[in-house]
């Protein structure tokens, strides 16, 4: 009997431990992420468990204007990264043929810069600028984070409005190869279709640093917790008001290019419940320059609880 009672005591104790450890990690900002290649099964059975979600645009110094998306993820926190964060690099498989500046598998130390304008430093959902370096080359780029939804926090049907702040820089070259870049930031909504299992992105608002002032993009892909480029989406911008067309427009025949777009649907505080939030990065690339892109909607406001004074003599 005294055994039973003091290996019961044990378990107890061990939980408890177990919940305090929780509770202390949960006050600390977030240290460590991992990386994974985007072509998850929209079912993945992660998308089940409390974790962290986003994207993160890549670039490699030593594959010029290449810009590879891979996801993060991580415990589930909702404070902010640490500028010293640490990577765990697995978009990669180690038998990939080792190309000078594209491998990055392993731990890597990142550093993490909050992006200005998309809210406090110390909260997720946010937007970061991260960069590290392996031996060969150095990785940098924007990274959006947040807590991720469940999967069956996901409606079936109806649809939601998500809008709030964008980034945008453009990346040319000139015929010496001289590189410029052109960043503006501005507003987006993106009407997230559940039902369809569609959303259509429109972003304006810029400053008139860009050669144009809206740009869309229409047929993104719901997949699980995530919306996606499909592969059969429009993209277009426009310039005062003048007709939609195709980027890097400048002749009669628009040139070829990729999008590539990936985005989290982001969890609210009180759970069960649909995604409160969205945030996600792009790339559109061309032979005629490259455009890259972040962005996050604005965050639900929790509402003020008044107390009420007691006016009882």
């Amino acid at each position: 009997m005294l055994m039973r009672v003091g290996t019961a005591l044990g378990l107890m104790l061990s939980l408890a431990a177990c919940l305090n450890i929780r509770e202390r990690l949960a006050e600390q900002p977030v240290t460590r992420v991992t990386a994974q290649p985007v072509d998850q099964a929209c079912d993945a059975p992660e998308q089940t468990d409390k974790r962290l979600s986003g994207a993160y645009l890549r670039q490699s110094d030593a594959s010029g204007l290449t810009f590879v998306p891979v996801l993060v993820t991580g415990r589930e926190n909702r404070n902010g990264l640490t500028e010293d964060v640490t990577i765990v690099d697995e978009s990669q498989s180690e038998k990939v043929d080792d190309k000078r500046g594209t491998i990055a598998v392993g731990r890597r130390d990142a550093i993490a810069k909050a992006r200005s304008g998309f809210g406090p430093v110390d909260t997720l959902p946010n937007v970061y600028d991260v960069t590290y370096s392996t031996r060969d080359a150095t990785f940098r780029g924007p990274m959006v984070l947040g807590p991720g939804a469940f999967l069956d926090e996901i409606p079936n049907s109806g649809a939601r409005l998500f809008s709030g702040r964008i980034a945008i820089t453009l990346i040319t070259q000139d015929d010496d190869g001289k590189q410029s870049e052109r960043m503006s930031t501005g507003q987006f909504a993106l009407q997230a279709g559940y039902g369809s299992a569609r959303a259509s992105l429109s972003a304006s608002g810029f400053d008139g640093s860009l050669p144009f002032d809206v740009l869309q993009w229409t047929n993104l892909y719901l997949c699980g917790t995530r919306f996606v480029s499909s592969g059969q989406g429009i993209v277009t911008v426009q310039q005062d008001g003048g007709p939609a067309l195709s980027p890097f427009k400048t002749d009669r025949a628009a040139p070829a290019f990729t999008a590539l777009f990936e985005s989290s649907l982001f969890a609210p505080e009180e759970r069960l419940g649909p995604p409160a939030s969205i945030g996600g990065i792009f790339v559109i690339q061309s032979d005629s320059g490259t455009l890259i892109g972040a962005l996050l909607s604005d965050q639900p406001v929790p509402p003020v609880v008044i107390e009420e004074e007691d006016t009882d003599a």
